[in-house]
């Protein structure tokens, strides 16, 4: 999912707030891997767990970039089950 995440925000206009656990859990992968430049909200403690509300990609790096040529976004009109995330309401901030 996160080179999902990379592919759906190459078509966006940067910077993109983007909210839900598993999309901002996908961010945070793609910030490791450094190919995005992006603020990821502090922690929130539920009594299920702890969860991460909310991240701003600011922008695709260098790294980020390298991989979109290796695996280009798709042109999809239906997103399959694994990219729920397209689902989501990116907001540009």
């Amino acid at each position: 999912m996160p080179i999902s995440l990379l592919q759906e925000l190459a078509k966006k206009q940067l910077p993109v707030t983007i909210e839900g656990g598993d999309v901002v859990d996908s961010v945070q992968i793609l910030i490791l891997a450094g190919h995005v430049i992006a603020e990821v909200a502090e922690p929130v403690r539920t009594p299920l767990g702890w969860i991460c509300p909310r991240a701003v990609v600011k922008a695709i790096t260098r790294s980020g970039q390298r991989m979109l040529k290796v695996r280009p976004p798709q042109q999809s009109a239906a997103p399959r089950g694994d990219e729920a995330f397209s689902m989501l309401s990116f907001e540009p901030t």
